[in-house]
C-alpha cells in the first residue's frame, strides 16, 4: 500500500524537521549505499516564509535528493505509527 503525501509546505515542514532533529539529535545515519548517502548530501534543509523543504544544494545542481524526501517521509510515517506502511531501503540506482 501507498501512502500519498503532497509535497506542499504545509505538510513537508513537520515532515523535514522530523528527519533533521532525528540526524542531529538522535544520531540517524547510515554508511551502506553510497548513492543513497550523495542523495542526503545533495539536500538542504531551507527555511521559505514559515516553511523548513528540502532542496538541491546549489554546488550540486544536477545531483537528485529523492532517496532523502523518501527517507523523511519514511520517518515520518515510522513515527506516526501508520497502518501498513512498509519500508524497503535497498539501492537507488
Amino acid at each position: 500500500n501507498m501512502v500519498e503525501t503532497p509535497q506542499s509546505p504545509e505538510t513537508m515542514t513537520p515532515i523535514v524537521a522530523g528527519l533533521r532533529e532525528l540526524i542531529f539529535k538522535a544520531g540517524l545515519s547510515h554508511d551502506v549505499d553510497e548513492l543513497f548517502g550523495q542523495h542526503v548530501v545533495n539536500a538542504v534543509a531551507r527555511t521559505i516564509g514559515r516553511a523548513y523543504m528540502l532542496d538541491k544544494d546549489k554546488s550540486a545542481p544536477r545531483g537528485h535528493i529523492d532517496a532523502c524526501i523518501g527517507l523523511a517521509l519514511a520517518v515520518d510515517a515510522f513515527a506516526h505509527k501508520r497502518k501498513k506502511v512498509g519500508v524497503y531501503v535497498g539501492s537507488v540506482g
